[in-house]
């Protein structure tokens, strides 16, 4: 189960503003749905808002278009209604609203996202950590996020994860890693995925020195980045791991490893890697 929080809801594709194969969302309606005096209809326009301009959710890169359709949106006085409705009474509009700020970016934004990690609600904290990806040259969020990825609560700790991904630098990565073996499977399954879009030679050093660590049963993710990014000599020592005769580990974890290996040598050979 991942995190729930309402700026992430299914039916459209994110960073896109449109459903899965349809028309992006004009801006003149989600304008109209952000300033209504209707509390759904303006929820309903935050979130297409914070879709048309976020970033696509696989390529992580902006819309095409986002300077123009900001810049239309900004001209109709969005920027202010943003900051205000990130000030609400109403948790549910200072969420999506912040979610939105992401996707809008600059300064004032970055200030009001900043803000809000410190919200008396948890959904609006852990949006307003994952928000902050969209600032990655900022020492500030930054800090934010090295602290997140520790925190008592592990939806806030799947954000940071996601959010560090933006970022570049060792502690970056030497707090994903950690995060690679969190007592949540989610947080374990959102670092993998951060990981998966660093820089191989240097993650995979660190890699081999987690199988030292003293609960295997939290391999799962790291089996997983294994089969991603791991050599043909991995895949080797995944064999030996995974091996019927290694008693020293529990079944789990050498089909783990097992399944990590055959991966390895699917992607290495050009083949369909199966999940």
């Amino acid at each position: 189960m991942q995190p729930f929080t309402l700026s992430a809801a299914p039916g459209k594709a994110p960073g896109t503003g449109k459903s899965p194969g349809g028309e992006k969302m004009p801006v003149r309606k989600i304008h109209r749905l952000c300033f209504s005096d209707n509390a759904d209809l303006c929820a309903k326009g935050l979130l297409d808002l914070a879709r048309r301009l976020g970033t696509d959710s696989v390529t992580n890169e902006l819309p095409t278009d986002y300077a123009e359709k900001r810049a239309e949106l900004a001209e109709k006085g969005m920027e202010p209604r943003l900051l205000d409705l990130a000030a609400s009474e109403n948790a549910v509009h200072r969420e999506l609203a912040i979610a939105a700020l992401g996707a809008w970016r600059g300064d004032k934004a970055r200030a009001a996202v900043l803000k809000a990690t410190e919200d008396n609600a948890l959904m609006v904290r852990q949006t307003a950590v994952g928000a902050l990806e969209s600032w990655p040259d900022d020492e500030e969020a930054y800090e934010v996020l090295l602290t997140a990825i520790e925190d008592g609560k592990w939806a806030i700790r799947w954000h940071a994860a996601r959010g560090l991904r933006s970022f570049s630098g060792a502690d970056a990565e030497a707090a994903l890693l950690e995060a690679l073996l969190d007592p949540n499977a989610n947080v374990r399954q959102m670092a993998a995925t951060s990981l998966q879009e660093r820089d191989a030679a240097t993650i995979l050093p660190m890699l081999r020195d987690l199988f030292d660590h003293p609960a295997p049963h939290l391999f799962d993710a790291l089996f997983e980045l294994f089969g991603e990014i791991g050599t043909a000599e991995d895949g080797k020592t995944l064999e030996k791991v995974g091996s019927f005769f290694n008693f020293s580990q529990p079944g789990h974890v050498r089909r783990g490893a097992r399944g990590a290996a055959k991966k390895i040598k699917a992607r290495l050979a050009g083949k369909p890697v199966a999940n």
